[in-house]
């Protein structure tokens, strides 16, 4: 009874890794698969596991499949062992949880859900602490390009990549929203959560994540359309929506990045040297990754290729600056796109077909909304060559596919 106790609470460990360090959340993760193990030899649990188990852990280990089969027909290339190391999550995760999945209940993920919640929270609070001791007028008096002070604030507190801090900042905004819509009386503690949801929407504005910030207007709008009945109640929703957007962008940092991002559609060239601000990066990142895949359409160029291909192409540029593509590295910034140009059409589809299996397990909203919140993040990142998207990822689309086969099995 109490390894059991132990084991349930052992996710929620893992769930509050936004407010630690990697090495800090490895360690709850190493506990949670002692007790995983434990769980195993003392009640022999794979001897209930079924065949659709089976299915479900490779399907959700898909990714990393591939990627090992990539590490042996690579030679044993060194690059691809260190993603191997990054995702391992992938494929931990899913055999573990579902060898076990009669030591934990439903009510696992939804602790799991309020511990992520309170983390993000408190991480948020911490940052908006030191935004008041320096003074909020000072920081956005000195916030320029050269010098992002809100964005540096942000990112050296939390030590979380800003892409991901806001996938993690919205994800849990979506949990208080759902939280606030189920819950029963408690006015006071709905009135505590919408008001922390406010804090979080405003830092992913303050430290200016583009796509988390769409995201949400998105998914908040697919929210209404799915549980508002009226056609007038829907469009009322979508218009409340739009008009907060537009206000969160003209009052707060986030305007000069998306103007940034809109100014300027041409390769980085050497005619933009003293103009640094107006380069757009992403536009030839995108140009080089599209060009490989193009010369690589069916089959790519391989895990540990990709990277060399793109720098290839990027090596024509004549752009010269701090932030040029001989001083940083570039990944293809879209993890569908990083995924055709490893391993082709063929791979493309297979893998993004595994990445939303939840899709196919007739998911609840708070699923749905999940995994459209990943599929966008996709969009502008490669949210799996980090072990913070790959432990948010990986946790949670596990537990909810989990609880989604439950329901209907």
């Amino acid at each position: 009874m109490y390894l059991k106790k132990a084991y349930n609470y052992s996710f929620l460990g893992i769930a509050t890794f936004p407010l630690f360090s990697i090495k800090t959340a490895t360690k709850f993760i190493a506990l949670w698969v002692l007790f995983s193990i434990i769980i195993l030899l003392k009640e022999k649990s794979w001897r209930s596991l079924r065949k659709t188990d089976i299915k479900s852990i490779f399907i959700l280990s898909t990714f990393y499949l591939v990627l090992l089969g990539n590490y042996f027909f690579s030679g044993f290339d060194a690059s691809v062992l260190k993603f191997l190391e990054t995702d391992a999550l992938f494929i931990v995760f899913p055999l573990f949880i579902f060898i076990n999945r009669e030591y934990f209940g439903k009510e696992t993920l939804q602790r799991s859900l309020v511990v992520f919640f309170l983390a993000n929270t408190m991480l948020a609070l911490i940052c908006w602490a030191k935004v008041y001791s320096i003074g909020y007028t000072e920081l956005a008096a000195e916030n320029n390009f050269y010098k992002p002070t809100f964005r540096n604030l942000f990112s050296d507190t939390s030590g979380i990549h800003l892409p991901y801090l806001g996938l993690l900042f919205t994800f849990s905004i979506f949990i208080g929203i759902f939280w606030v819509r189920k819950a029963k009386g408690k006015v006071y503690a709905k009135a505590m959560v919408i008001l922390i949801c406010l804090v979080l929407l405003l830092s992913i504005a303050t430290f200016s994540a583009r796509m988390s910030l769409i995201s949400f207007l998105a998914i908040s709008i697919y929210i209404l359309l799915c549980t508002l009945s009226g056609i007038k109640q829907k469009v009322l929703g979508i218009v409340i929506m739009l008009s907060l957007g537009a206000l969160i962008v003209f009052t707060t940092p986030i305007k000069s990045r998306i103007d940034g991002a809109l100014d300027n559609f041409s390769l980085p060239s050497l005619a933009q040297n003293d103009t640094p601000h107006e380069v757009n990066l992403r536009y030839g990142i995108y140009y080089c990754t599209i060009q490989n895949i193009k010369e690589n359409f069916f089959f790519g160029v391989g895990k540990q290729n990709s990277q060399d291909k793109l720098q290839a192409c990027y090596n024509t540029f004549t752009y010269s600056g701090v932030n040029d593509f001989t001083k940083v590295t570039y990944n293809s910034h879209n993890q569908y796109l990083d995924v055709f140009l490893a391993y082709g059409f063929f791979g493309f589809l297979i893998i993004t077909v595994s990445f939303f299996c939840g899709f196919f397990v007739r998911p609840n909203l708070l699923y749905s909304v999940f995994l459209l919140l990943i599929a966008m993040a996709l969009l502008t990142e490669n949210i799996f060559d980090r072990q913070v998207g790959v432990m948010f990822y990986t946790l949670f689309n596990t537990l909810f596919f989990l609880n989604q086969n439950r329901i209907h099995n």
